[in-house]
């Protein structure tokens, strides 16, 4: 059971660290529209899907 414990919060991790880096990447978009007006706000929309 211990491995299944510790898979699990392996995973709460990185997804945990996943979502803050899209906080961070995401910090700059104030608008729907940045999403699509450069290469760098698709990448970001694309993260979120």
């Amino acid at each position: 059971m211990l491995q299944t414990e510790e898979r699990i919060a392996t995973l709460l991790d990185a997804a945990i660290q996943e979502m803050e880096l899209l906080a961070q990447m995401s910090a700059d978009i104030t608008r729907p529209d940045d999403f699509v007006s450069s290469l760098y706000g698709m990448t970001v929309y694309r993260a979120y899907r």
